[in-house]
């Protein structure tokens, strides 16, 4: 990169950004009490113009939302770009589980649930099978006596599906219920 000059002290360094205008925190903080905050990217030009792949609207988009190319927005608002990600959940890294098909149904109970993104405490009994009036050794043995039934190495090589989110469900119960 280019060396580019410090606005506060007008000593040259080497920028680690594009957009970065001071060598150190402390000649931000400096500039900007003298100075004020009158300038944010929002107040840069808008030159550039793009079509939202959601709704194909138009929308306009200044260089620093740019950054070198790596960062060009491709939707004209987050609500297009949530709309986008839960329309294609395969072409995203934020696609969450609950797009995930499951390999089998296997009778249970568990298979009208959804595998959960974020635990609850109700939502950890319900993949349980327990109530929360159950008290702490119980749901113990319980889990117990699900290991024993459905691991790997006890049940001749076959893996329940749910085994891993059951162990994950009293991992959050005892870390969260039961402190």
């Amino acid at each position: 990169m280019q060396q580019t000059t410090c606005l506060n002290c007008n000593v040259p360094f080497t920028p680690g950004r594009n957009d970065q205008m001071f060598c150190s925190d402390k000649c931000g903080s400096a500039y900007w009490k003298l100075h004020g905050t009158t300038h944010t990217h929002k107040d840069l030009p808008h030159f550039n113009c793009k079509d939202c792949e959601q709704c194909g609207n138009q929308f306009w988009y200044n260089d620093y939302a740019e950054r070198g190319g790596k960062r060009t927005p491709k939707f004209c608002s987050s609500r297009c770009r949530t709309r986008h990600f839960r329309a294609h959940p395969t072409s995203s890294s934020f696609a969450g589980t609950q797009y995930k098909a499951r390999p089998f149904k296997t009778g249970d109970f568990r298979d009208s649930l959804h595998e959960p993104t974020r635990w609850n405490v109700q939502l950890a009994f319900t993949w349980i099978g327990l109530s929360m009036a159950v008290p702490q050794r119980a749901v113990h043995m319980h889990i117990r006596a699900l290991n024993g039934l459905y691991h790997p190495d006890k049940n001749g090589g076959k893996e329940w599906p749910y085994l891993k989110i059951i162990n994950a469900a009293w991992d959050y119960l005892k870390r969260n219920y039961y402190k």
